[in-house]
């Protein structure tokens, strides 16, 4: 049986444990379905344009995916993995991580959107400062299976990559974030990250609420969105 990394651990007898993949490919799935299908990736280039920031379609596609696909990448560090019991600041592991290979996704000008996006997508019930990380030993089996699913989706291969992060993570992450931020006084890229951000929560939502258990307000009515959209499409042609 082979091994795979959790992306959820229950917290009570009547909640399921969800596993890494499953989590990205049921979120995959949806921003396929609500997402890509409506032409969100247009959207996102002709944003770009009015922001004077210049990306291809191929590009913006990328862009949507990475922003999923890795979100949770700092979930398969074995200090989770081990523990069993929290994944707090995971978000700060995945974002460093694609800031030292996102120029190998085809992300061109999207690079730091992506970035951003996946630091905070956990902004809003984040109740603490964490210290800083100094260590992150990623799974090499569970890295391996999500790149393969980027692979999948956009027909790039990672090659070289790291497995094992040292230092101070979350500083060296905020030290990128300011020199990115020095040059490019209009928050281009920080805005870029908006309709990211938004892709990201839904399908994260969405994902976590077919695992079953309890759920919040928001899986919710994101689920009640893509069944609605769902039988729009069975009854009436309806894609857009």
């Amino acid at each position: 049986m082979k091994h795979v990394c959790a992306a959820y651990f229950p917290k009570s007898p009547d909640e399921s444990g969800q596993s890494i993949d499953g989590h990205i490919r049921e979120g995959v799935n949806f921003i396929e379905k609500i997402f890509l299908d409506r032409g969100f990736d247009n959207y996102l280039v002709r944003l770009a344009r009015f922001l004077k920031v210049e990306i291809s379609n191929k590009e913006s596609r990328n862009a949507l995916y990475a922003s999923y696909i890795f979100h949770d990448l700092g979930k398969i560090s074995r200090n989770y993995q081990e523990s069993k019991t929290s994944f707090g600041g995971h978000e700060i592991i995945s974002a460093y991580w694609i800031s030292l290979h996102g120029n190998q996704l085809g992300l061109g000008e999207m690079l730091y959107p992506v970035i951003f996006s996946i630091y905070l997508h956990h902004h809003d019930i984040r109740r603490n400062i964490f210290k800083d990380i100094m260590r992150a030993e990623l799974c090499m089996e569970c890295l391996k299976l999500i790149l393969d699913i980027y692979k999948e989706k956009t027909s790039i291969e990672l090659t070289d990559y790291k497995t094992e992060l040292e230092g101070k993570i979350h500083s060296q992450l905020r030290n990128k974030f300011n020199r990115v931020v020095s040059i490019d006084r209009e928050f281009k890229y920080f805005r870029l990250s908006y309709p990211l951000l938004q892709v990201v929560h839904g399908a994260d939502n969405y994902s976590a609420s077919r695992r079953g258990g309890g759920r919040s307000i928001l899986s919710i009515e994101v689920q009640k969105v893509y069944k609605a959209f769902g039988f729009l499409r069975e009854n009436f042609g309806i894609t857009d």
